[in-house]
């Protein structure tokens, strides 16, 4: 299970937990704050009793965990998109100095689409310890959004040159690339259902390099009985459509349409913050070495 559902799911028990103990109401932080890395939060942009939403759990990191993680999620946002926007130019304003970063620290040229009904953004700037990256992810849908703060090593990019397209891609827009995936019966993903409507597909930002091809990342969530939203699997899809399932722990992509022996190779630089898919490829099958790039969408 990956760090972002463990996340949710702890979230979530927290919250049954104040709910049994009277309602008791999570106070605002003043901040997100990591050591003297701080951040203005979202609760600035819910209004003055906060009526635009409220903070319903906190989540802080063990003591002895490998990463210092903080989450906090809202809910009852009833303007979700608007507070969204609101919030992300106040993280972009001079005075925070945060850019759109991919998951490997890359500044993104392509901004996330803040008026979709779902989605993931990264915010990220130096932390003020060198060597650290201070981020702020959000991840929203429906009426609510999780925010997780923390402050991985590592240190922000610009962008790499576009890749001059193959001749042989079909178009690796966002919009045909996410139309495609909606269409495919859930038995091409190795999912089960008659219909992909039964999913929630999200796209990652920017571009994937799978070798010399560019691809586009897409994590596939289910709602389980108790309305968390699970991931299902992570994929990359390539301009011809070729499609590849991403094991988000080990960097590993399998295309889905081959097998063969001793076909598994690391991926270097692709996410690894994010969950894996729930079961491992198969070790039989074919994959390819990829980095991690920021493109434009085509």
């Amino acid at each position: 299970m990956n760090r972002t559902v463990k996340l949710i799911l702890t979230a979530a028990a927290s919250l049954l937990l104040l709910t049994a103990c009277g309602k008791k109401e999570l106070v605002a932080p003043e901040f997100y704050q990591i050591g003297d890395d701080q951040a203005v939060t979202l609760d600035t942009c819910l209004g003055a009793e906060h009526e635009n939403g409220k903070l319903t759990a906190v989540v802080e990191p063990a003591e002895d965990a490998s990463a210092e993680v903080y989450s906090y999620t809202y809910a009852e946002m009833t303007t979700l998109n608007a507070t969204l926007q609101e919030y992300v130019a106040k993280l972009k304003a001079e005075d925070q100095g945060f850019v759109e970063a991919s998951s490997k620290f890359i500044i993104q040229e392509e901004f996330q689409d803040l008026t979709a009904a779902e989605g993931t953004v990264i915010l990220a700037r130096p932390g003020i310890v060198e060597g650290r990256v201070f981020q702020v992810i959000l991840t929203w849908a429906e009426a609510g959004c999780t925010i997780e703060v923390s402050r991985p090593e590592g240190e922000l990019k610009e962008p790499p040159p576009p890749e001059e397209p193959h001749q042989s891609q079909q178009s690796t827009s966002l919009p045909d690339t996410l139309s495609y995936v909606q269409s495919l019966n859930p038995s091409q993903l190795g999912l089960s259902g008659a219909s992909m409507s039964e999913y929630r597909v999200v796209p990652m930002e920017g571009m994937q390099m799978l070798g010399d091809t560019p691809c586009r990342q897409f994590n596939v969530y289910h709602k389980d009985e108790n309305g968390v939203n699970a991931i299902m699997g992570a994929y990359l899809i390539a301009g011809d459509h070729t499609i590849y399932l991403l094991d988000l722990e080990t960097d590993e992509a399998t295309p889905l349409e081959q097998t063969g022996p001793g076909a598994e190779t690391d991926l270097p630089g692709l996410p690894d913050s994010s969950a894996s898919a729930p079961s491992e490829p198969d070790a039989s099958s074919s994959s390819s070495s990829a980095s991690s790039s920021s493109s434009s969408a085509g």
